[in-house]
């Protein structure tokens, strides 16, 4: 059987970061990691720095609505692989149903060739307690998962860290709750602390699927960007609408250093962090994806279009 681990959690609560961390870990042994990303690009499979075996991308949809066709068929090709890995990694879409996931893993044709360890969900102290107020998506992820890890812990004080566990214990009584500051843990301290079992998923095999109202935009130019205004534009932007815009990632070439950077947003915070020496970035287009709640095209580009270097025509 291989060794199965789901990983979930809200747009920008960390999941790649914290996926990272985890193969580093299980560096000695095999691994396979299968990446899905809400929207026709996926920036996560190029944000994974480990060495693994093989990642299988899904992009043609969400996997926690577009269900099974993908998932199932990748599954079945790891399946008849004449050696299989050591352990099989999949790192959902920030939106997902994570229970229709483990519903295919637990079905029939899978419960005896993948064996699910842990359904870690990954959350945003700074931004989990409106989630679960604004989303049906937060709490659904936490409700199905084993482990829960509170990330980014640095970024709220003591006090209101304290009142974020009971808080998460009240939506999942079973879960193990960890926290961290960057994603990090010593994963062979928890996983075999609480092991997942099928009590962690009550009644949410027969959920129906339903639409969520969260949709992405992509922008892609091949026009640099000046990074002061592009960092000015979108900092206020992600400060003035945190309930529309939950989520941006991407890669942009800069006008000012001629370099490649990362840019993610974790809150209404923005970083930029160079990335001129990945060999699968291309580095003569810049693309970033926005996820939110009723984004529009036009929007987007009437907010990144005044921070390109547009060429002058001679």
């Amino acid at each position: 059987m291989i060794n199965t681990f789901i990983i979930t959690g809200f747009l920008g609560a960390g999941k790649t970061t914290f996926l990272n961390f985890l193969l580093k870990q299980h560096a000695s042994q095999s691994n396979i990691v299968i990446e899905n990303e809400f929207g026709k690009a996926n920036i996560d499979s190029l944000l994974i720095d480990e060495k693994i075996d093989q990642i299988v991308e899904l992009t043609s949809g969400c996997i926690c609505c577009s269900l099974n066709n993908e998932l199932v068929d990748s599954l079945a090709k790891l399946n008849k692989l004449a050696k299989k890995p050591d352990n099989l990694f999949i790192e959902t879409t920030g939106i997902a149903d994570a229970g229709n996931i483990i519903s295919i893993l637990k079905s029939p044709l899978f419960e005896e060739k993948f064996k699910l360890i842990n359904v870690i969900c990954i959350v945003d102290a700074e931004t989990i307690e409106d989630r679960l107020v604004d989303t049906l998506e937060a709490g659904k992820q936490i409700a199905v998962s084993n482990l829960i890890l509170i990330n980014k812990t640095n970024l709220v004080n003591k006090d209101y860290l304290k009142k974020l566990v009971p808080l998460i214990k009240n939506v999942n009584p079973f879960a193990k709750v960890f926290e961290s500051a960057d994603g990090s843990v010593d994963f062979k301290q928890i996983e075999t602390m609480n092991l997942y079992s099928d009590h962690h998923l009550p009644e949410l095999t027969t959920t129906p699927v339903t639409e969520h109202k969260i949709n992405t935009v992509m922008f892609k130019t091949t026009e640099k960007f000046d990074l002061k205004k592009l960092d000015y534009a979108l900092t206020v932007n992600f400060m003035l609408y945190p309930h529309q815009l939950f989520r941006l990632k991407g890669f942009i070439a800069s006008n000012q250093d001629q370099k490649i950077y990362c840019v993610q947003s974790a809150g209404s915070n923005i970083t930029y962090n160079v990335a001129s020496n990945n060999p699968n970035i291309n580095k003569n287009e810049s693309i970033l994806i926005f996820i939110g709640r009723g984004l529009k095209t036009e929007t987007i580009n009437r907010i990144l279009n005044p921070t390109l270097i547009i060429k002058e025509m001679a």
